[in-house]
C-alpha cells in the first residue's frame, strides 16, 4: 500500500523520475528478467496458447 506501517496514506514519497536515474534500474531489471525466463520456454509457450497467439 501507499502508507506508512502506521496506516497513515496522506504520505507523499518523492521518487526520482528522471532517465538518468530510471535507465540503470530498467537495465537491470531487464537483464534479471531475461536471465531468469530463458529457461522457461514451456511457461512462455503456454502463455502465448492461453492469450490466443498461437
Amino acid at each position: 500500500m501507499l502508507g506508512d506501517k502506521d496506516g497513515d496514506f496522506t504520505t507523499v514519497a518523492n521518487v526520482d523520475m528522471k532517465s538518468s536515474t530510471l535507465k540503470p534500474i530498467h537495465a537491470e531489471w531487464l537483464i534479471s528478467t531475461h536471465s531468469k525466463m530463458e529457461g522457461r520456454g514451456d511457461l512462455i509457450t503456454a502463455d502465448f496458447k492461453k492469450a490466443g497467439l498461437v
